[in-house]
């Protein structure tokens, strides 16, 4: 009798793994992390994931493959920003010895030192603001618009328009334009690729209003660029 109810006991606090669950929620959490990193849902989705899923299953490889997987998406999108906030205490390998608890709550204050180091690197207090330059760091090269970065954000393009040019100084747009020509800089500079190919991977797709474009905002031509500070390749 006493191990049928220890047995039922241990059925009923030791939760059965939904996967589906686990994985959807991991999923959502590395779209949060690469594309909205200060929207507060994500504190909330890390908290879910660890206490509310994972712990009740005492499946620790689970625990270990979660945290292991959302650690290596921020190094990934962030790099260096992400590495430097890192507890030295906390490698991989001491993950099994800490509270899940603890695990999740430091977690969540990494994430919350990222956003303020983020905060700090653009010298921008306006969240929304530091998440158009994001999103415009990564997209770049796509057939961006104000509309698109807006309607990803939920919020209106004249609300967007307004509170960017008042932190930036500049339109979406034109700080859009900008940064692409800086990356076909950067491509002139570093490789051998025609003219055509580096417009098309700066988000160009008619090679005319790439040059016209790139000579209005650094003086030079692209090939004059590229004679200037590479070699340059003639179509």
């Amino acid at each position: 009798m006493l191990s049928y109810l220890l047995k039922n006991i241990s059925i009923q606090i030791k939760k059965e793994i939904d996967y589906t669950l686990v994985d959807n929620t991991i999923k959502e959490i590395k779209e949060l992390i690469n594309y909205d990193i200060f929207n507060l849902k994500l504190n909330k989705l890390i908290h879910e994931l660890f206490l509310d899923i994972i712990k009740p299953s005492f499946d620790y490889n689970l625990y270990y493959y979660c945290h292991t997987s959302l650690s290596s998406e921020l190094v990934d999108r962030y790099s260096n920003l992400y590495k430097k906030i890192l507890p030295e205490s906390s490698p991989h390998k001491k993950v099994f010895f800490t509270s899940i608890e603890d695990k999740c709550s430091e977690f969540i204050d990494s994430i919350n030192q990222l956003r303020s180091e983020l905060s700090d690197k653009y010298m921008i207090k306006n969240s929304i603001v530091i998440q158009v330059l994001n999103f415009i760091h990564i997209h770049y090269m796509e057939d961006i618009t104000v509309n698109l970065i807006a309607s990803s954000l939920n919020i209106s393009n004249s609300y967007l328009s307004q509170i960017f040019k008042k932190e930036i100084g500049i339109s979406i747009i034109k700080y859009i334009i900008n940064y692409r020509i800086e990356k076909a800089k950067e491509l002139f500079s570093s490789s051998d690729e025609l003219i055509y190919n580096i417009a098309e991977k700066v988000g160009f797709s008619d090679e005319k209003h790439f040059s016209k474009t790139f000579k209005k905002i650094t003086g030079l031509t692209p090939m004059q660029y590229k004679k200037k500070n590479g070699k340059a390749k003639y179509i």
